[in-house]
């Protein structure tokens, strides 16, 4: 038997360490909209397979189930894939802060023009 410590204080934790075991087959949620942790991390595990297309807004805004998706994602790509969707991201990063910068000029050059036109 193994017992669960915490890492830092090395007390035994089994006393405040409840397991819940959920048979996913049967698992369906009550309330699609709920963004209660639980649900929407049940809902990832039952509904998130390699046929999914379209995935819920919430949880899509969940920080952690992004996450999840992201890494999910990433890991049916091949190595010639990923390398190519890198370079998408550099591509699109690239241009992002070409059209950031773009603006910060043009905001500078409409500031200088408007105060010489002030005066």
């Amino acid at each position: 038997m193994q017992i669960v410590k915490r890492k830092k204080h090395h007390e035994d934790i089994r006393t405040n360490l409840s397991l819940i075991f959920v048979e996913l087959v049967k698992y369906k949620p009550k309330d699609k909209g709920s963004k209660a942790i639980k649900d929407l991390w049940l809902r990832y595990l039952t509904e998130i397979d390699e046929h999914t297309d379209n995935i819920d807004d919430i949880m899509l805004d969940n920080p952690g189930i992004n996450q999840a998706l992201q890494i999910v994602e990433k890991s049916a790509y091949s190595d010639t894939d990923l390398y190519a969707y890198n370079d998408y991201l550099l591509e699109v990063m690239t241009h992002h802060n070409s059209v950031l910068n773009a603006l910060e000029d043009g905001r500078a050059i409409g500031k200088a023009e408007g105060r010489k036109n002030w005066h």
